[in-house]
């Protein structure tokens, strides 16, 4: 048996290194990884659009390329699919014949993919990459086409398109901010939806939700807007509003959060801000102040007003307040 220790400290020990580097690059060139630019990171891909999978092989030259795919079958046994190449890639296609395959109980057919070739004369293999097929809803984007002011009044209609697959119609939902109730209407366009969002009330910020469902499941979708219209994000969310900012649903941030103080009807910042502005809840403004350190609501009258106030950082911040008859 050798003696690996004893091996290290002899005269042959440079060449001992450049043989267990040789062995361990030929050992990763004969392993390639399976990569996809429409898999999520926990591996699943939506079953209602083409997704594709490719390999980098670094140039090497590579010959005899073979994309196999197994999908369960709901009597048990397993289909193997060979995929065609084209150029180092292959598509696995939407499934149209989703009664045939067994289904998990998340919902999701769950498949494997092999990948081999041969470079340099030697056979090289992928590792398996399994893959979770989702059967529930995709809802690929959706955007705002315009915002329609209503100026003077403060508030604007936002004009959406949402476009979704796997689903025969969409809930949307509107939340606004400070807005004491949530609207929700059905669309029944199947594919590409159109709609608005009326009366938002401008200077505050306000969340358009998009749902879709079937049998296997639902999937959500938001497109957050600022004050005036402005859209700060869209994508994939989650189903619940309730780490928004103001709670949503009219729901009072806590000043504790903002570290502001408020007390017989003075808003207190915690340092000077840049602006700050006060508004009733359908989004007038009734006040207004720059460079300032508080916020006096006596002059104003009673009534639950929002105020909104700027940082030196730039960073926005808004709360609820009732400034209360003395």
């Amino acid at each position: 048996m050798i003696d690996i220790n004893r091996l290290r400290s002899c005269k042959f020990l440079p060449i001992f290194t450049m043989l267990i580097a040789s062995v361990a690059a030929h050992a990763n060139e004969d392993v390639v990884n399976i990569l996809s630019e429409d898999m999520s990171d926990n591996h699943c891909v939506s079953a209602y659009k083409d997704n594709r999978f490719y390999v980098d092989i670094n140039g090497a030259d590579m010959t005899d390329p073979v994309w196999r795919l197994s999908m369960p079958l709901i009597d048990g046994s397993v289909k193997t699919i060979v995929l065609p190449d084209d150029n180092h890639s292959c598509i696995l296609q939407s499934i149209d014949n989703i009664d045939t395959y067994k289904i998990s109980s998340e919902g999701d057919i769950e498949c494997e993919l092999n990948f081999s070739c041969m470079i340099n004369g030697r056979l090289v293999e992928s590792s398996s990459l399994k893959i979770c097929v989702e059967l529930k809803p995709l809802i690929e984007t959706a955007t705002i086409e315009k915002i329609i002011s209503h100026a003077p009044v403060p508030s604007y209609d936002a004009h959406y398109v949402v476009k979704y697959l796997g689903a025969n119609k969409i809930q949307v939902s509107v939340e606004e901010e400070y807005g004491s109730a949530l609207r929700t209407v059905v669309l029944n366009e199947t594919g590409t939806a159109y709609g608005i969002a009326e009366n938002i009330t401008a200077p505050y910020n306000a969340w358009i939700d998009f749902i879709a469902k079937n049998e296997y499941g639902r999937s959500a979708y938001t497109i957050e807007l600022g004050p005036y219209g402005e859209v700060v994000y869209s994508g994939p969310s989650s189903e619940s509003g309730s780490t928004r900012p103001g709670g949503g649903s009219g729901i009072m941030e806590s000043y504790k959060a903002i570290n502001v103080t408020y007390s017989n009807n003075v808003v207190t910042f915690p340092d000077v801000v840049e602006k700050a502005s006060v508004y009733t809840l359908q989004g007038t403004l009734v006040k207004e102040e720059k460079e300032v350190t508080s916020v006096d609501l006596n002059e104003i009258n009673s009534g639950v007003y929002v105020v909104i106030f700027i940082d030196k950082n730039n960073n926005r911040n808004s709360l609820k307040v009732a400034r209360r008859s003395n």
